[in-house]
């Protein structure tokens, strides 16, 4: 949930090597101590949370009570906002004679913005509570990073230990990809391979190329039998990311194209695996479907 100093991203993750007990992992660090976006008109200044988790023990009785207890004590043994100000000054003398051309002219700016933000926030929270805990209607947030372009399907079949090979020498694949443009796609060279990657996992790189060069690049990472077992095998299972990381790259490689189009990732679909072997030659096919989404 958010809190006084930061505005980070805390997944929980269920250890299966701690009895499947939840631990916290933060994420989005370089959020931390900036104000909540101009866009969270709605949002509270003692609580900024836009999660799923975190929106549902706000609204529990119990967990707001528990929650602006820990706040309280937390502002009252542990924040300390002209220590942090003091440090933000020293350091900033330390890293000025390093800065480079570019970030020269908004140093400043975000030093004096980090300080305000620091030395305002006691009273902003104040603010927020003056007529007791408020409510948090906002609703959960949209992704924050990606942008949904529509839906996208498509099928894998190769053989595993193939990454060695010419990409359009072995394999086969579809892709059919709905974003309204209405555009379509015959590709009439087409490849794809698998093998295990160096981190253990299992990696599929497809490329599908159109007569004006126009390529649908995807690289398709299973996950880690350690901590997803069973994503390996035949079934049918959730387009999630994790345990899967799914990306396509959208390429005009014509004489004077447009080079990097954009880049996407599938996600809040299904994955159906029809064949997984893991020895050389062993065949691999799968389908997937799902929304399609832009990355940043």
């Amino acid at each position: 949930m958010g809190t006084v100093a930061m505005r980070t991203t805390i997944f929980w993750y269920a250890n299966p090597n701690n009895e499947g007990k939840f631990e916290l992992i933060g994420w989005g660090t370089d959020s931390t101590f900036t104000a909540k976006p101009a866009s969270w008109t709605d949002v509270p200044d003692s609580v900024q949370t836009r999660g799923i988790i975190t929106e549902k023990l706000y609204n529990l009785p119990a967990g707001r009570a528990r929650y602006y207890e820990a706040l309280d004590d937390f502002l009252e043994t542990k924040w300390q906002p002209e220590k942090y100000i003091s440090y933000i000054e020293s350091t900033s003398e330390l890293l000025r004679p390093h800065l480079v051309a570019f970030s020269e002219e908004t140093f400043d700016a975000n030093i004096e913005g980090l300080k305000t933000y620091i030395a305002e926030k006691t009273t902003t929270i104040a603010a927020s509570r003056v007529d007791g805990e408020p409510e948090n209607e906002a609703g959960l947030r949209t992704l924050p990073c990606r942008t949904p372009l529509g839906s996208v399907s498509g099928h894998v079949k190769t053989t595993w230990d193939t990454l060695g090979e010419s990409l359009y020498s072995v394999g086969d694949a579809a892709l059919t990809i709905n974003d309204g443009s209405g555009a379509t796609y015959d590709f009439t060279s087409i490849g794809a391979k698998a093998g295990a990657h160096a981190s253990g996992r299992a990696r599929f790189i497809v490329s599908l190329l159109t007569d004006e060069d126009i390529r649908f690049y995807m690289v398709i990472m299973f996950p880690d039998t350690r901590f997803f077992e069973g994503h390996r095998e035949q079934g049918v299972f959730d387009l999630t990311v994790p345990p899967y990381t799914f990306s396509i790259l959208h390429d005009d490689l014509s004489p004077g194209g447009l080079g990097r189009i954009r880049s996407m990732s599938p996600a809040e679909g299904t994955i159906n695996i029809h064949a997984f072997g893991l020895k050389p030659g062993d065949p691999i096919e799968f389908d997937f479907n799902g929304q399609l989404f832009q990355n940043p």
